[in-house]
């Protein structure tokens, strides 16, 4: 699809990612995208039940519970995403990267 799309700027943030996977990151699927040559997020974002029920209250994970996983989790993923979109070097197009592994 990068490829199609003209082979844009692109990064994978796995989601709903079974809470006890090992260390919270399914490593079949890092392998697969990292292979295609995207650069997956360190972190992933959980299958959690506070999605569901901060939604009902009209309110983000990061609001209720505060101090939840998925709040946690959820800042993880964008302090990553600001690092990296701070150095445009580390986000090449997925053939480029691909060839050069």
């Amino acid at each position: 699809m990068l490829a199609l799309a003209g082979d844009p700027r692109a990064v994978s943030v796995l989601n709903s990612v079974p809470p006890r996977e090992p260390r919270g990151r399914p490593q079949q699927a890092t392998e697969a995208l990292e292979r295609f040559g995207v650069r997956v997020c360190t972190y992933t974002i959980g299958h959690r039940a506070a999605w569901g029920d901060a939604n009902a209250l009209g309110l983000t994970v990061t609001k209720y519970p505060p101090r939840g996983r998925a709040g946690v989790e959820l800042r993880q993923v964008a302090r990553w995403l600001a690092q990296v979109l701070a150095q445009p070097d580390m986000l090449k197009g997925a053939s480029a990267h691909a060839s050069s592994s």
